[in-house]
């Protein structure tokens, strides 16, 4: 980005030298040629411009998609305090809220550990019960956890 602005300084700093030598120059061919020279000097410059304008502006993009994901990090952040891993059976495991125990006879709802690690909060979805168990199975990944009454 410095080199932008060094190069449209030298290149103002060479249209104005080409300015005062037009000044002091009588001879009509010479003035020609000179306004030709200054003509090419003030395109660079406006080329070099342009270019740190289109630089400027990819980079409040690239900050302005960075911020978003910042923001959605620091949100999940915030939701992630909010629950614990538990062990509903050896080998086990889900998601319940802070301050929730699981229950057997009327368990709290349970989401997806795996669906939960890849930021997503999924409701394991109501069990498939056999004699002494429930199987909870979750609708977005598929995972399979299994509670076993005591």
């Amino acid at each position: 980005m410095i080199d932008w602005i060094t190069g449209a300084y030298s290149g103002l700093t060479a249209a104005k030298d080409i300015t005062k030598a037009l000044i002091e120059i009588k001879e009509a061919a010479a003035v020609s040629g000179k306004a030709l020279e200054l003509n090419a000097v003030i395109l660079d410059v406006q080329d070099k411009l342009f270019n740190a304008r289109n630089e400027r502006e990819d980079l409040q993009r690239q900050i302005k998609e960075l911020e978003s994901k910042l923001a959605s990090v620091e949100s999940w952040e915030e939701t992630k305090s909010r629950y614990q891993l538990v062990s509903i059976h050896d080998g086990c495991h889900v998601y319940i809220e802070n301050g929730q125990e699981p229950d057997l006879h009327s368990p709290p709802p349970y989401y997806c550990p795996t669906c939960f690690l890849n930021r997503n909060l999924v409701i394991l979805q109501s069990p498939i019960r056999t004699m002494n168990r429930r199987t909870y199975k979750c609708a977005v990944c598929g995972t399979e956890t299994l509670e076993t009454r005591a």
